[in-house]
């Protein structure tokens, strides 16, 4: 069997080169200069023969009917209300130790507070409270007595303390 293999093998190779004819590998690609090419000068942008129409704004659903139509159990307000800030004025450089201690509680437990030069005019309206060692004019104010009360009063301190939690927590402000 092994010589039938043999001769199988033999002749199989022997057609094979009878039939197969010698083929040339391609020859290699000439790499072309790339051609330079000028782009035509861009003309300058033409003006519109009539100006644009104005689109009619269709009529929008307000998102807030839209939101009270999906979710009626959520009230929604109408305007944003506005931030709370406390206006903390400063007339002697001496007291801003203090006072900055006092700027840092009220912040971690209230609202942002802008600490303030005594000599600036400014609207004080603008505040929801301010607190200053004199009397600035603003509707809702607190004056400070004097620094060392507080530093050496720590009763005090807790009046002054809780006249301004009320302030700051009122409905009204």
């Amino acid at each position: 069997m092994s010589s039938d293999l043999l001769r199988l093998v033999s002749d199989t190779l022997s057609l094979f080169r009878e039939d197969t004819k010698w083929i040339a590998p391609a020859p290699t690609p000439v790499p072309k200069k790339p051609e330079i090419v000028q782009a035509a000068p861009t003309p300058p942008p033409q003006q519109p023969k009539e100006p644009p129409q104005q689109v009619p704004k269709k009529e929008i659903p307000s998102i807030i009917s839209k939101i009270q139509k999906h979710l009626p159990h959520l009230q929604l307000l109408q305007t944003i209300p506005l931030m709370k800030q406390v206006a903390l004025v400063s007339f002697f450089p001496e007291d801003l130790p203090f006072l900055k201690n006092l700027k840092s509680a009220i912040e971690k437990h209230h609202c942002p507070v802008k600490l303030i030069q005594g000599e600036q005019k400014l609207n004080w309206d603008a505040f929801t409270l301010v607190i200053a060692q004199k009397d600035v004019g603003a509707k809702k104010q607190i004056v400070l007595a004097s620094i060392a009360t507080y530093q050496n009063n720590t009763e005090q301190k807790k009046v002054l303390w809780s006249s301004i939690c009320n302030h700051l927590s009122s409905k009204s402000s």
